[in-house]
């Protein structure tokens, strides 16, 4: 039996079609089992961004929320969330800043958010969605449109106000 001489042309071709070969057998077992390429925990993301103010003084993790913090899913709740990984503390950064209100009335843009309190427990919004907190203050004589709980302070704007005007914004960029 004579023996095929291997040219080093030969020799790339063949590994090319090797290298080929375990590119689409690792491609169809990654689609196969669902495990493909994520969203990383450091990275950029786009998601449903709802705005709340007054309620309970202490959020899901127990501790007290302030504006510039916000909620998101917690695992006990929404397991399948890839953000609830998170953490207490853990801090993002809003493509476009948010208007927000001292006690005052005087209003700051703020682009930095801090997790600290957990919501949504019906999983009913989309992963990586934020609600952020537009704070307890509310004007005197002004009709609580908001659940106050009893931790409201009186102040010059109301932040239910501010957290209905901010609404329910669509696919909002945000990082990590």
């Amino acid at each position: 039996m004579a023996r095929r001489q291997v040219t080093p042309k030969s020799f790339v071709a063949h590994l090319r079609a090797y290298a080929f070969v375990i590119l689409a057998i690792s491609l169809a077992a990654l689609a196969a089992t669902g495990s493909g390429p994520t969203t990383s925990l450091a990275g950029e993301y786009y998601a449903d961004h709802t705005g709340y103010a007054d309620g309970n003084e202490e959020g899901y993790y127990g501790v007290v929320v302030y504006s510039t913090y916000f909620a998101h899913h917690v695992d006990e709740y929404c397991p399948d969330d890839p953000s609830t990984d998170w953490g207490l503390w853990h801090g993002i950064t809003e493509d476009d800043s948010i208007t927000f209100h001292t006690s005052t009335g005087n209003s700051y843009d703020w682009s930095d958010l801090t997790l600290a309190d957990g919501g949504n427990t019906s999983c009913s919004e989309e992963d990586y969605w934020v609600d952020v907190y537009f704070g307890r203050w509310q004007q005197s004589g002004y009709p609580d449109n908001c659940y106050c709980g009893g931790y409201c302070v009186y102040g010059v704007p109301n932040s239910c106000d501010d957290a209905w005007n901010f609404g329910r914004q669509y696919d909002r960029g945000y990082s990590d």
